[in-house]
């Protein structure tokens, strides 16, 4: 019997509650709608009765992280920074992440970005950052793609899009880090 991530699990559920929902809704109403949702699945495929209020920020926390990196990055050859402009600070890095993974950027998802960011988890998301080479991502793209051809034929339809537009994304900001280094 093979056991399936609770992460992975979300991520499958997602993409068939991401294939339901009008297009019409957008950003941080949108991100409402899905929770709300993947609680309503959760709690009826599994009887999971956890309210949970908090939102899942990873992507927007790892963006930031991101971010924070190629403002500090250095080209080990000549010691000198690759980024000419000016570092941004904590708070305009919130802002671009907020509206990188919500479509918007209210001043308490900036805020609550602020403070997970300048928490215990900075640096988590500074190593994911540094150290991710999105081989599980693409692994679990290749296993959801599979799962929605064999659902297909029932009817049942999901929406990959967000997510592997999440792992190109990732992808092509490794390559240019890659490609400005040339070592």
């Amino acid at each position: 019997m093979t056991t399936i991530s609770r992460p992975f699990l979300d991520k499958l559920l997602l993409s068939i509650i991401e294939a339901y929902i009008s297009v019409d809704i957008k950003g941080l109403l949108r991100q409402q709608e899905r929770d709300r949702r993947l609680r309503a699945a959760k709690q009826s495929l599994f009887g999971e009765t956890k309210r949970d209020k908090h939102f899942d920020d990873s992507p927007a926390l790892l963006h930031m992280a991101e971010e924070y990196l190629r403002d500090r990055w250095i080209d080990v050859r000549n010691l000198q920074q690759i980024r000419k402009e000016k570092l941004r600070s904590v708070r305009t890095l919130a802002k671009e992440a907020s509206e990188f993974a919500y479509g918007n950027s209210t001043a308490s998802v900036m805020q609550r970005l602020r403070s997970e960011f300048r928490g215990k988890m900075k640096q988590k998301y500074l190593d994911i950052a540094r150290y991710s080479d999105d081989v599980d991502d693409t692994i679990e793209y290749q296993e959801l793609e599979n799962i929605r051809k064999l659902l297909r034929p029932y009817g049942v339809t999901m929406d990959l899009t967000a997510i592997g537009a999440a792992t190109n994304i990732r992808r092509k900001k490794h390559a240019r880090f890659a490609s400005k280094l040339r070592l």
